[in-house]
Protein backbone atom coordinates (compact mmCIF):
# COMPACT_ATOMS: atom_id res chain seq x y z
CA UNK A 1 0.00 0.00 0.00
CA UNK A 2 1.24 3.19 -1.25
CA UNK A 3 1.67 5.48 2.37
CA UNK A 4 -0.86 8.56 1.99
CA UNK A 5 1.25 12.01 1.93
CA UNK A 6 1.78 12.94 5.49
CA UNK A 7 1.43 16.94 6.24
CA UNK A 8 4.35 18.93 6.69
CA UNK A 9 5.82 18.98 10.16
CA UNK A 10 5.43 22.19 11.86
CA UNK A 11 9.01 22.90 12.12
CA UNK A 12 10.40 25.39 15.32
CA UNK A 13 13.31 27.81 12.78
CA UNK A 14 14.45 29.86 15.47
CA UNK A 15 17.35 27.20 15.82
CA UNK A 16 18.49 29.19 12.67
CA UNK A 17 19.32 32.48 14.37
CA UNK A 18 21.43 33.42 16.70
CA UNK A 19 25.24 32.95 17.58
CA UNK A 20 26.78 30.17 16.79
CA UNK A 21 29.50 28.88 19.23
CA UNK A 22 33.34 28.14 18.53
CA UNK A 23 32.62 24.52 19.64
CA UNK A 24 29.50 24.00 17.29
CA UNK A 25 31.63 25.91 14.58
CA UNK A 26 34.35 22.94 14.85
CA UNK A 27 31.79 20.09 14.84
CA UNK A 28 30.63 21.13 11.64
CA UNK A 29 34.09 21.91 10.53
CA UNK A 30 34.40 18.70 11.25
CA UNK A 31 31.83 17.17 9.54
CA UNK A 32 32.02 18.40 6.03
CA UNK A 33 34.81 17.52 4.07
CA UNK A 34 34.88 20.29 1.87
CA UNK A 35 35.52 22.39 4.62
CA UNK A 36 38.38 20.63 6.00
CA UNK A 37 40.12 20.55 2.87
CA UNK A 38 40.43 24.95 2.90
CA UNK A 39 41.07 24.48 6.27
CA UNK A 40 44.00 22.21 6.10
CA UNK A 41 45.16 24.99 2.81
CA UNK A 42 45.03 27.25 5.78
CA UNK A 43 46.62 26.09 8.36
CA UNK A 44 49.34 25.55 6.13
CA UNK A 45 49.53 28.90 4.85
CA UNK A 46 49.73 30.27 8.18
CA UNK A 47 52.52 27.74 9.36
CA UNK A 48 54.58 29.18 6.69
CA UNK A 49 53.95 32.43 7.34
CA UNK A 50 54.61 31.52 10.73
CA UNK A 51 58.14 29.90 10.26
CA UNK A 52 59.26 32.77 8.17
CA UNK A 53 58.95 35.52 10.81
CA UNK A 54 60.60 33.21 13.11
CA UNK A 55 63.33 32.72 10.47
CA UNK A 56 63.03 36.87 10.72
CA UNK A 57 63.67 36.78 14.23
CA UNK A 58 66.68 34.47 14.36
CA UNK A 59 68.16 36.25 11.54
CA UNK A 60 67.54 39.29 12.45
CA UNK A 61 65.25 41.86 10.39
CA UNK A 62 67.64 44.17 9.21
CA UNK A 63 68.95 41.72 7.35
CA UNK A 64 65.97 40.64 5.45
CA UNK A 65 64.82 42.39 2.15
CA UNK A 66 62.37 43.64 1.34
CA UNK A 67 60.85 41.02 -1.13
CA UNK A 68 61.65 39.01 1.96
CA UNK A 69 59.23 39.81 3.92
CA UNK A 70 56.33 38.70 1.05
CA UNK A 71 57.09 35.30 1.96
CA UNK A 72 55.28 35.57 5.50
CA UNK A 73 52.46 38.61 4.14
CA UNK A 74 51.22 36.92 1.45
CA UNK A 75 50.68 33.47 2.94
CA UNK A 76 48.99 35.02 6.10
CA UNK A 77 46.85 36.99 4.23
CA UNK A 78 45.73 34.18 2.82
CA UNK A 79 44.96 32.06 5.63
CA UNK A 80 43.05 35.11 7.08
CA UNK A 81 41.03 35.50 4.36
CA UNK A 82 40.37 31.49 4.54
CA UNK A 83 39.80 31.65 8.12
CA UNK A 84 37.20 34.63 7.53
CA UNK A 85 35.26 32.60 4.67
CA UNK A 86 35.00 29.58 7.04
CA UNK A 87 34.14 31.02 10.13
CA UNK A 88 31.10 32.62 7.84
CA UNK A 89 30.21 29.10 6.38
CA UNK A 90 30.75 27.16 9.86
CA UNK A 91 28.33 29.74 11.40
CA UNK A 92 25.54 28.58 8.74
CA UNK A 93 26.32 25.00 8.61
CA UNK A 94 26.46 24.94 12.64
CA UNK A 95 23.08 26.57 12.50
CA UNK A 96 21.56 24.07 9.95
CA UNK A 97 22.72 21.04 12.38
CA UNK A 98 21.16 22.70 14.91
CA UNK A 99 17.57 23.31 13.21
CA UNK A 100 17.72 19.41 12.32
CA UNK A 101 18.88 18.27 16.01
CA UNK A 102 16.00 20.80 17.43
CA UNK A 103 12.93 19.38 14.62
CA UNK A 104 14.36 15.72 14.98
CA UNK A 105 15.71 15.71 11.03
CA UNK A 106 17.90 14.08 9.26
CA UNK A 107 21.07 15.75 8.92
CA UNK A 108 23.06 15.39 5.92
CA UNK A 109 26.50 17.61 5.26
CA UNK A 110 29.19 16.68 2.58
CA UNK A 111 28.39 13.55 1.30
CA UNK A 112 27.69 11.65 -2.28
CA UNK A 113 24.02 10.29 -2.47
CA UNK A 114 23.99 8.23 -5.64
CA UNK A 115 20.85 6.61 -4.72
CA UNK A 116 19.03 9.53 -5.34
CA UNK A 117 17.16 9.49 -8.33
CA UNK A 118 17.94 13.26 -9.84
CA UNK A 119 21.15 13.00 -12.59
CA UNK A 120 22.97 14.93 -10.69
CA UNK A 121 23.22 12.82 -7.64
CA UNK A 122 22.94 9.43 -9.08
CA UNK A 123 25.70 10.58 -11.50
CA UNK A 124 28.01 11.69 -9.09
CA UNK A 125 28.61 14.85 -10.57
CA UNK A 126 26.98 16.58 -7.11
CA UNK A 127 27.55 16.22 -3.56
CA UNK A 128 24.96 17.34 -0.74
CA UNK A 129 26.56 19.90 0.63
CA UNK A 130 24.24 20.64 3.54
CA UNK A 131 20.75 19.76 4.11
CA UNK A 132 17.93 18.62 5.82
CA UNK A 133 14.85 15.89 5.82
CA UNK A 134 11.80 15.02 7.17
CA UNK A 135 11.64 11.38 8.83
CA UNK A 136 8.42 11.04 6.77
CA UNK A 137 7.98 8.12 4.66
CA UNK A 138 7.01 10.88 2.08
CA UNK A 139 9.80 13.07 3.14
CA UNK A 140 10.71 16.91 1.92
CA UNK A 141 14.15 17.72 2.13
CA UNK A 142 16.06 21.07 1.61
CA UNK A 143 19.95 22.23 1.23
CA UNK A 144 22.59 22.87 -1.07
CA UNK A 145 24.60 20.89 -3.45
CA UNK A 146 27.94 21.12 -4.84
CA UNK A 147 30.05 19.98 -7.43
CA UNK A 148 32.43 17.12 -7.32
CA UNK A 149 33.69 17.37 -10.70
CA UNK A 150 35.82 20.49 -11.90
CA UNK A 151 35.23 23.24 -8.06
CA UNK A 152 36.29 25.93 -10.66
CA UNK A 153 33.60 27.47 -12.76
CA UNK A 154 34.25 28.87 -16.26
CA UNK A 155 35.59 32.29 -15.10
CA UNK A 156 38.10 30.54 -12.90
CA UNK A 157 36.22 31.16 -9.69
CA UNK A 158 35.48 28.60 -7.28
CA UNK A 159 32.01 26.77 -7.61
CA UNK A 160 29.52 27.72 -4.97
CA UNK A 161 26.82 25.65 -3.66
CA UNK A 162 23.71 25.34 -5.55
CA UNK A 163 19.94 25.13 -4.03
CA UNK A 164 18.16 21.92 -4.19
CA UNK A 165 14.76 20.47 -3.05
CA UNK A 166 13.79 17.32 -2.95
CA UNK A 167 10.70 14.84 -2.11
CA UNK A 168 9.51 11.58 -2.55
CA UNK A 169 6.17 11.63 -3.79
CA UNK A 170 3.02 8.47 -2.43
CA UNK A 171 3.58 6.75 -5.71
CA UNK A 172 5.42 6.39 -8.65
CA UNK A 173 4.92 9.56 -10.99
CA UNK A 174 2.94 8.50 -15.10
CA UNK A 175 2.40 11.68 -17.20
CA UNK A 176 0.84 14.51 -16.36
CA UNK A 177 -2.15 15.35 -18.43
CA UNK A 178 -2.64 17.23 -21.71
CA UNK A 179 -2.09 20.61 -21.34
CA UNK A 180 -1.64 20.78 -17.13
CA UNK A 181 1.64 22.28 -16.06
CA UNK A 182 3.18 20.65 -13.00
CA UNK A 183 4.60 23.87 -12.15
CA UNK A 184 2.28 26.97 -12.11
CA UNK A 185 2.84 29.93 -12.60
CA UNK A 186 2.35 31.07 -9.09
CA UNK A 187 4.89 27.97 -8.36
CA UNK A 188 7.04 28.93 -11.12
CA UNK A 189 7.64 32.40 -9.58
CA UNK A 190 8.10 31.54 -6.29
CA UNK A 191 10.74 29.21 -7.22
CA UNK A 192 13.03 31.91 -9.48
CA UNK A 193 12.70 33.99 -6.77
CA UNK A 194 14.04 31.01 -4.14
CA UNK A 195 16.19 29.43 -6.44
CA UNK A 196 17.08 31.30 -9.53
CA UNK A 197 17.48 29.68 -12.78
CA UNK A 198 15.94 26.00 -12.16
CA UNK A 199 15.03 23.13 -13.31
CA UNK A 200 12.22 20.45 -12.37
CA UNK A 201 12.78 16.60 -12.08
CA UNK A 202 10.21 13.73 -11.18
CA UNK A 203 12.30 10.37 -11.44
CA UNK A 204 10.52 7.36 -10.18
CA UNK A 205 8.94 8.47 -6.91
CA UNK A 206 11.02 11.63 -6.54
CA UNK A 207 10.86 15.31 -7.06
CA UNK A 208 13.71 17.68 -7.22
CA UNK A 209 13.84 20.77 -8.10
CA UNK A 210 17.89 22.08 -9.01
CA UNK A 211 18.41 26.34 -8.66
CA UNK A 212 21.36 27.60 -9.41
CA UNK A 213 21.40 30.02 -5.96
CA UNK A 214 22.18 28.84 -3.02
CA UNK A 215 20.24 28.25 -0.24
CA UNK A 216 22.30 29.62 2.48
CA UNK A 217 20.63 28.80 5.55
CA UNK A 218 21.80 31.85 7.40
CA UNK A 219 18.12 33.08 8.84
CA UNK A 220 14.69 31.30 8.97
CA UNK A 221 12.99 32.99 5.68
CA UNK A 222 14.80 30.87 2.60
CA UNK A 223 14.56 27.81 4.63
CA UNK A 224 10.66 28.21 5.57
CA UNK A 225 10.17 28.98 1.79
CA UNK A 226 12.19 26.31 0.91
CA UNK A 227 9.84 23.86 2.47
CA UNK A 228 6.70 25.69 1.76
CA UNK A 229 8.01 25.11 -1.81
CA UNK A 230 8.87 21.70 -1.93
CA UNK A 231 5.46 20.43 -0.03
CA UNK A 232 3.37 22.35 -2.39
CA UNK A 233 5.09 20.87 -5.48
CA UNK A 234 4.81 17.38 -4.37
CA UNK A 235 1.22 17.68 -3.14
CA UNK A 236 0.55 18.66 -7.30
CA UNK A 237 2.18 16.42 -8.62
CA UNK A 238 0.76 13.65 -6.58
CA UNK A 239 -2.43 14.94 -7.79
CA UNK A 240 -1.08 15.01 -10.91
CA UNK A 241 1.19 12.59 -11.66
CA UNK A 242 0.67 9.73 -8.97
CA UNK A 243 -1.66 6.61 -10.48
CA UNK A 244 -3.84 5.65 -7.55
CA UNK A 245 -3.03 2.47 -5.93
CA UNK A 246 -7.14 1.32 -6.20
CA UNK A 247 -7.51 2.58 -9.83
CA UNK A 248 -6.64 -1.24 -11.14
CA UNK A 249 -4.96 -3.12 -13.73
CA UNK A 250 -2.66 -1.26 -16.81
CA UNK A 251 -4.34 -1.69 -19.87
CA UNK A 252 -2.27 -4.92 -20.81
CA UNK A 253 -4.24 -5.87 -17.87
CA UNK A 254 -1.23 -6.89 -15.74
CA UNK A 255 -1.65 -5.36 -12.47
CA UNK A 256 1.85 -3.73 -11.46
CA UNK A 257 2.92 -4.44 -7.15
CA UNK A 258 3.83 -1.29 -5.45
CA UNK A 259 7.24 -1.87 -3.59
CA UNK A 260 7.65 -0.35 -0.72
CA UNK A 261 11.03 2.09 -1.65
CA UNK A 262 13.94 1.49 -0.13
CA UNK A 263 15.17 2.80 2.94
CA UNK A 264 18.68 4.25 2.66
CA UNK A 265 20.63 4.85 5.54
CA UNK A 266 23.64 7.51 4.80
CA UNK A 267 27.00 6.62 5.86
CA UNK A 268 29.19 8.98 6.81
CA UNK A 269 31.90 10.54 4.68
CA UNK A 270 35.88 10.56 5.39
CA UNK A 271 36.70 11.63 8.59
CA UNK A 272 38.14 15.13 9.38
CA UNK A 273 41.72 13.07 10.23
CA UNK A 274 41.59 11.72 7.27
CA UNK A 275 40.66 14.82 4.70
CA UNK A 276 43.67 16.08 6.46
CA UNK A 277 46.12 13.56 5.48
CA UNK A 278 45.04 13.52 2.19
CA UNK A 279 45.23 16.76 1.47
CA UNK A 280 48.70 17.02 2.75
CA UNK A 281 49.59 14.34 0.45
CA UNK A 282 48.17 16.29 -2.58
CA UNK A 283 49.39 19.42 -1.97
CA UNK A 284 53.18 17.66 -1.25
CA UNK A 285 52.64 15.41 -4.09
CA UNK A 286 51.87 18.27 -7.16
CA UNK A 287 54.80 20.70 -6.16
CA UNK A 288 57.71 17.48 -6.24
CA UNK A 289 55.92 16.15 -9.15
CA UNK A 290 56.04 19.28 -10.94
CA UNK A 291 59.85 20.00 -10.01
CA UNK A 292 60.46 16.24 -11.37
CA UNK A 293 59.08 16.75 -14.48
CA UNK A 294 60.50 20.40 -15.24
CA UNK A 295 64.15 19.21 -13.90
CA UNK A 296 63.41 16.36 -16.27
CA UNK A 297 61.99 18.42 -19.68
CA UNK A 298 62.27 21.85 -18.55
CA UNK A 299 65.49 22.30 -20.61
CA UNK A 300 63.85 21.37 -24.11
CA UNK A 301 60.57 23.79 -23.23
CA UNK A 302 63.20 26.84 -23.79
CA UNK A 303 62.18 29.16 -26.32
CA UNK A 304 58.80 26.63 -27.43
CA UNK A 305 55.85 28.68 -26.15
CA UNK A 306 53.58 26.60 -27.68
CA UNK A 307 54.83 23.75 -25.79
CA UNK A 308 55.44 25.45 -22.62
CA UNK A 309 52.21 26.70 -22.60
CA UNK A 310 50.93 23.18 -23.29
CA UNK A 311 52.76 21.60 -20.53
CA UNK A 312 51.61 24.54 -18.19
CA UNK A 313 47.37 23.75 -19.08
CA UNK A 314 48.40 20.21 -18.80
CA UNK A 315 49.27 20.79 -15.32
CA UNK A 316 46.63 23.11 -14.43
CA UNK A 317 44.33 19.99 -15.96
CA UNK A 318 46.05 18.00 -13.63
CA UNK A 319 45.03 20.12 -10.66
CA UNK A 320 41.73 20.41 -11.41
CA UNK A 321 41.15 17.05 -11.62
CA UNK A 322 43.25 15.31 -8.94
CA UNK A 323 41.36 18.28 -6.33
CA UNK A 324 38.15 16.79 -8.00
CA UNK A 325 39.22 13.35 -7.33
CA UNK A 326 40.02 14.46 -3.56
CA UNK A 327 36.69 15.50 -2.87
CA UNK A 328 35.21 12.55 -4.51
CA UNK A 329 37.30 10.58 -2.82
CA UNK A 330 36.76 12.26 1.31
CA UNK A 331 32.98 12.67 0.37
CA UNK A 332 31.81 9.03 -0.35
CA UNK A 333 29.87 7.23 2.78
CA UNK A 334 30.85 4.98 4.26
CA UNK A 335 29.36 1.37 5.00
CA UNK A 336 26.00 2.76 4.15
CA UNK A 337 23.34 0.57 5.09
CA UNK A 338 20.09 -0.50 2.88
CA UNK A 339 17.19 -2.21 4.07
CA UNK A 340 13.52 -2.29 2.45
CA UNK A 341 10.61 -1.12 4.84
CA UNK A 342 7.52 -3.71 4.93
Amino acid sequence: MVPARAPRPDLDFTPLTGWVGPWTRLRALAGQPTLVIPATIAGLMLAGAIAALVTFVVVGFDHVAASGYLFALVPLAGALWLGLDLWVSTGATGAFARFARVNGLVHLAGITVPHYASRVFAGGSHLVAAAVRTRDATFLEVGDRFPTTVPFRGDATYAEPALYLRARLSGRAGTAPYGVPLVTPELEEELTALAGEHTVEVTGDELTVLGSSPLGPTGPGRVERAFDLVDALAARADQLLVRPADEGPTASGVPIPELAPPEVVEGRPASALTVVVLTLALVTVLPLGLALVMSQVGGSLRGHEGAATLAVGAFVALCFALVALLIRTVSRPRRPRTRRRG
